[in-house]
């Protein structure tokens, strides 16, 4: 007689479980996550993390370096420039001054004869086509002229009854010509008898502008400045670009320091109170 086992369902299930349990433990012990790093991917990327600081730290102090060498470069230009720019003005106003101290010595030593005309055929007198000389009498009316002047009398302009006390090379605040609207300053001296009482003044007028022709873009920029700042706050000029003005007021005691020596003073970047425009300044007396 053959035997078999019993092959019931609930044994068949068991045998089955039996079975099946090694592999799903198996699966289970794949699907874990590694919850450690080895020692070489910490130190990997430790070095990445302290290449990436250095390289940072790098780039920071260069763009650092820059932007000093950049503001150091500014400041030399500034200096140079303000250097060229006194220059430039100290010979103009020297040149009218010495044109008027010519026409009031001659006049002073001839007694009064009227030697513009002579004074110019010698070759004496600034050019024309830039500069209007004239000489007044002891009232301010206009006595002689190398071209038309726009007034007859001057006696209410600053520049002649400041030659009433003083002899010096005066130089008034910027006017505008009724004509042709252009700004111009007048510089003047006194002219004295031989006894030495007041008999007028010869004067000198020229476009406000003449003393700003030298602004060249390429080296200053659009917005840079080149002007001509009285004591009294008063710009006789200022150029910026190819804008010009005349008769605008800034701090003078802001912008221009007790020291006499421009060599001595030192470029400071300031926002500039006319156009609050923040510049690299230099400002000197003349």
């Amino acid at each position: 007689m053959a035997l078999q086992p019993d092959t019931s369902p609930d044994q068949q299930g068991a045998k089955k479980e039996q079975t099946q349990l090694p592999s799903n433990m198996a699966q289970a012990s794949t699907n874990t996550p590694k919850t450690k790093l080895s020692t070489p991917q910490v130190v990997f990327l430790t070095m990445v993390f302290a290449a990436i600081i250095v390289l940072w730290s790098i780039t920071f102090r260069l763009i650092d370096n820059d932007f000093s060498s950049s503001r150091i470069s500014a400041a030399k230009s500034a200096s140079a420039l303000a250097l060229t720019y006194e220059a430039q003005v100290v010979r103009a106003i020297r040149e009218i001054g010495q044109s008027l101290n010519v026409v009031k010595r001659s006049y002073e030593l001839n007694n009064g004869q009227a030697m513009l005309a002579m004074v110019e055929d010698w070759g004496l007198l600034l050019p024309d086509f830039l500069f209007v000389t004239s000489i007044t009498d002891a009232d301010g009316n206009i006595t002689s002229s190398t071209r038309g002047f726009e007034k007859a009398n001057i006696a209410d302009q600053s520049y002649f009854y400041e030659q009433l006390e003083f002899d010096h090379l005066a130089v008034s605040q910027p006017w505008q010509d009724p004509y042709n609207k252009a700004w111009k300053l007048t510089f003047s001296r006194r002219i004295t008898t031989p006894s030495g009482a007041f008999a007028g003044i010869a004067l000198t007028s020229v476009d406000a502008s003449y003393f700003v022709s030298g602004y060249e873009e390429a080296q200053l920029g659009r917005h840079g400045v080149l002007g001509i700042l009285g004591t009294d706050g008063v710009f006789r000029t200022r150029r910026s670009g190819e804008t010009i003005v005349s008769g605008e007021r800034a701090d003078y005691a802001q912008l221009v320091p007790d020291s006499d020596e421009i060599e001595d003073q030192e470029v400071r970047l300031l926002n500039n109170s006319w156009d609050q425009v923040r510049r690299y300044t230099v400002a000197t007396e003349l």
